[in-house]
């Protein structure tokens, strides 16, 4: 007796929820990438097949592009090293000894 209560009340349940909202969205997805996958022709696929590019021209290009990122960078850190200097100040006491220095020289 107490099984078919809990039979029907699981059947019940599963009548009444409902899938999440993204579910049927992420379905219709699947079936609109699958008929476009249906569509393209296998001939479209292989319409263009580019060769290896020749290490005659990839290692003096992967050179160049080393060379500009590693001089960027250094431009970069210079320019922050410079205005975190020009930002920087001494501790009061010590700014102050430090005029009173200039001062008498």
């Amino acid at each position: 007796m107490r099984q078919k209560s809990k039979e029907a009340s699981l059947a019940r349940n599963k009548t009444l929820n409902k899938p999440f909202s993204f579910y049927e969205k992420d379905q219709e997805r699947a079936r609109e990438k699958l008929a476009l996958l249906d569509e393209i022709d296998d001939t479209m696929l292989n319409q263009f097949r580019a060769r290896n590019v020749p290490w005659r021209i990839l290692i003096p290009r992967f050179k160049m592009m080393v060379e500009r990122d590693e001089h960027e960078r250094e431009q970069r850190l210079k320019k922050m090293a410079e205005k975190s200097l020009h930002l920087s100040k001494l501790p009061p006491r010590m700014q102050a000894a430090e005029e009173s220095r200039r001062e008498k020289d």
